[in-house]
């Protein structure tokens, strides 16, 4: 299909920020290393992003209004509109003279995916004032803006004789989510108009390794040299940049054969951490990926805490509330600002505070746990001991995370720390990472930011570049067996034992196809258990089970609640007679997701199937 199509354009959906970049079939070959990135633009300023908010607005009938950092101008300007009627257009009079209350406005809903047991079409997630929406609505709309957004461009380019069927689309997800979650990602692109057969889901590690292994020539790689990006893991040269007051970049040729190297994803909800080794030019994950909820926005989120803490969580909450547009401003000025902070270079980090905090503010100089805050003309002026421990938690859960990862013997030939995502622009993790781990390169590319959307778009030209992946999870299916009283032995045994048409049975087995911890290959790690339903008119289900045990439990009803059910195969076959049933219940791994096949094993043909994950 790759052959085929015009471009291939991937959409970032990040908690934080989002975006998306495409690349036509014909640089690909000639030029891989061009791929568009289309700027954002902050406010009415001319400061171009790679990405833009995730924020996105619905009007009161729930109708999409608009994202990003049109979103929150919008949003701004509802709460303007509404407390001066008088500034309104005319046709804004007429249709947008509403309570700002009653618009659904979101922020950050990319987390709403981290925890898989509330995961479901059904599912509904809160907005800025606590009114809920359908989660596919929200996130479809956030993915439909992007597409519509990069078909009018290449429209523009091109001309209206462009098709949608004339590209491939890629949507990333994080390496730790599950596979409901990614089930979601992957409906709610389809009711933004993706069809299925054009789209894939990119692992953001994945994605940015490859970005980096394939065309990337320009890295910083991170020193011991405080607020220095240099590039050696050899001490002697080391010190040599320690001492040095440039900054300095390196010339890297693309990762060789056989080396191998672990990823630090670091977002603004999510660190994902995976290993990788190159064996003959693909990609081979060694290790399962590890992480989870460490990201940037905790800092963001600390700093707040900050001020809650100032004026009281009752204040706090009405203040927000009441002037949601002031704590945006508030938020992403600090959210710029911790980015571009180097502790070691500054005394103090001066931020201008929302008038709604000032004229609620009683004195003039604050002592807080580790340092001093003080008021002056409208400015708040931070000790950087305060600013160093908002990133304390954070970053030394991420080393902690790293230190797992390295330590398992499977990491033992990593030579280098591959730092990608926008939270890996904070100077202060990427020091700390440095020291902890002092004996690993530690690479931080220039795009570090944009390195998961630009490998992602590169993974739909070259789908089969990760040639070797490690199962999450032990997968399986409730079986049956006759019962064998040398082996089904025990209580729990006795539990399950169960006699049916003059036969004993043992009920509820957990039939294992894959394990925690297995290597699995796409197109070759493909696994068939038998299953049978009596009595059956042809319309049938078999329920899906995983474990984050390698060994799993014996039952799928594990008193130990280490088994969970992940979905239902829904087996649809045309022949409606009623009788007993073999199948064989094929699921394949390796790929991005988990794909299940089932055949009719007394006609020999292939039946109508599909994992539903979500509750369809």
């Amino acid at each position: 299909m790759t052959e085929k199509v015009l471009a291939v354009i991937a959409i970032d959906l990040g908690t934080s920020f989002s975006g998306y970049g495409f690349q036509t079939r014909v640089d690909f070959k000639n030029n891989p290393n061009r791929i568009c990135v289309p700027n954002w633009y902050y406010g009415d300023t001319n400061l171009a992003m790679g990405k833009t908010t995730t924020s996105i607005l619905f009007r009161p009938d729930e109708a999409f209004h608009s994202f990003g950092y049109e979103a929150e101008r919008k949003f701004a300007d509802l709460f303007t509109e509404h407390a001066n009627p008088d500034s309104q257009s005319g046709d804004d009079k007429r249709n947008e003279n509403d309570d700002p209350t009653q618009w659904y406005f979101f922020k950050h809903f990319k987390m709403q995916l981290y925890d898989d047991k509330c995961i479901s079409n059904r599912m509904r997630i809160a907005d800025y004032f606590g009114k809920k929406l359908r989660a596919v609505k929200v996130f479809s709309a956030a993915i439909q803006f992007m597409k519509d957004k990069a078909m009018k461009e290449f429209k523009i380019a091109l001309g209206d004789e462009v098709e949608e069927s004339d590209f491939k689309w890629v949507v990333t997800v994080p390496a730790i989510w599950g596979d409901k979650a990614k089930q979601f990602m992957r409906t709610a692109a389809e009711v933004a108009g993706i069809p299925h057969s054009q789209l894939v889901l990119a692992i953001e590690p994945e994605a940015a390794a490859f970005f980096c292994k394939e065309y990337i020539t320009s890295l910083d790689v991170v020193s011991d040299r405080r607020g220095g990006e240099a590039a050696t893991s050899n001490k002697d040269e080391k010190q040599m940049r320690k001492d040095s007051c440039s900054h300095a970049t390196l010339e890297l040729k693309p990762f060789d054969e056989g080396c191998s190297f672990l990823v630090v994803d670091c977002g603004g909800g999510t660190v994902d951490i995976t290993t990788f080794c190159i064996e003959n030019g693909a990609m081979k994950e060694l290790q399962q990926a590890s992480g989870g909820d460490v990201g940037g926005e905790i800092v963001t989120q600390r700093f707040l805490d900050i001020w809650n803490n100032i004026l009281g969580e009752e204040k706090m909450t009405e203040l927000q509330s009441k002037y949601p547009t002031e704590f945006l401003d508030f938020h992403n000025s600090f959210q710029a600002l911790k980015q571009s902070l180097n502790h070691t270079q500054r005394r103090e980090l001066i931020i201008s505070l929302p008038f709604c905090i000032l004229e609620n503010i009683h004195g003039t100089s604050f002592s807080v746990e580790s340092g001093r805050i003080e008021i002056e003309r409208g400015k708040a002026r931070i000790s950087i001991s305060v600013i160093s421990e908002l990133f304390e938690d954070p970053i030394n859960k991420i080393v902690q995370n790293v230190e797992r990862q390295l330590n398992d013997i499977r990491a033992e030939k990593v030579t280098d720390i591959l730092m990608v995502g926008g939270f890996s622009n904070c100077t202060q993790l990427c020091n700390k990472i440095s020291d902890v781990f002092e004996k690993y390169r530690v690479i931080r590319p220039l795009e570090c930011d944009l390195s998961v959307l630009k490998g992602a778009v590169m993974l739909g030209f070259k789908p089969d570049s990760i040639r070797e992946r490690i199962s999450r999870f032990s997968y399986g299916i409730s079986s049956s067996q006759p019962f064998d009283k040398e082996k089904h032995t025990g209580e729990e045994c006795m539990k399950h034992r169960v006699t049916f048409n003059c036969q004993e049975r043992i009920e509820d087995l957990f039939a294992v196809f894959v394990k925690t911890g297995e290597a699995v290959v796409p197109g070759l790690t493909s696994i068939t258990k038998e299953c049978r339903m009596l009595a059956s008119t042809g319309l049938d289900e078999i329920d899906v089970y995983i474990s984050n045990r390698t060994t799993p439990p014996m039952f799928i009803y594990s008193f130990l609640g280490d088994c969970k059910k992940l979905g239902i195969v829904k087996i649809y076959s045309n022949d409606r007679n009623k009788r007993d049933r073999y199948y064989d219940v094929t699921m394949s791994f390796g790929y991005t997701e988990l794909r299940v096949s089932v055949k009719d094993k007394t006609t020999n043909q292939q039946v109508h199937a599909v994992l539903d994950m979500l509750g369809q």
